[in-house]
């Protein structure tokens, strides 16, 4: 049925948020690091839970969290994610992208996948190095795209086939013209526009 399993994967992510919450207040750690966490293992879970759940499913699910976190924004209640030195909008962007990228590539598995790793993983793990920074690098860039191709050899491997040197080209273009996409996005829009380009250019090159 779907509103209990809908319940309990909406049960399943508020657990992490609390147990997360309950890590940058017992410990320390700075948000900026507890951000990524969640950027990342949201990937992880998301990507985990779209083998069990429908598309209505799905759509419901980000949606329910994409009003959570544009309330939970506005009030500053979730420590572990909301910035307070500076602006940022990717908390309220990551489930929205999520909202678009169900409704239009659902049942797509290599596009939605992807894209979903490619923000959870590429632009997470680069955002960790980016860090020392305190602004995005060519480096960390480079990291990005670095991890975009792995991710797109892993999703279309594992997916479709093994990769032949067009599919490889296109999937090195792809991961050229979303790093710059990447690097151009600001105050937290990344987490829309790299998703969301990702998937575009997916569906138009394969």
């Amino acid at each position: 049925m779907m509103i209990p399993k809908t319940f309990l994967v909406i049960f399943i992510f508020s657990i992490f948020y609390a147990l997360l919450e309950l890590l940058k207040r017992r410990s320390g750690i700075k948000r900026e690091y507890t951000r990524k966490i969640a950027h990342i293992a949201s990937a992880i879970l998301i990507i985990s839970l779209y083998f069990f759940i429908n598309k209505m499913e799905f759509i419901i699910i980000t949606s329910i969290f994409t009003i959570f976190f544009a309330i939970s924004y506005s009030k500053k209640f979730l420590d572990s994610i909301h910035m307070q030195n500076y602006t940022t909008f990717g908390e309220i962007f990551y489930p929205f992208s999520l909202v678009l990228l169900g409704t239009f590539y659902f049942d797509k598995p290599f596009i939605i996948i992807s894209a979903i790793a490619i923000m959870g993983f590429a632009d997470g793990i680069s955002g960790i190095y980016n860090l020392q920074y305190k602004k995005r690098s060519f480096s960390g860039s480079l990291i990005f795209f670095l991890i975009s191709n792995i991710v797109l050899l892993l999703t279309y491997t594992i997916l479709i086939k093994s990769p032949a040197p067009l599919a490889t080209f296109k999937i090195v273009f792809v991961s050229i013209i979303i790093s710059i996409i990447e690097y151009v996005s600001h105050i937290g829009t990344d987490n829309l526009t790299v998703p969301i380009s990702s998937a575009i250019l997916l569906s138009l090159m394969f």
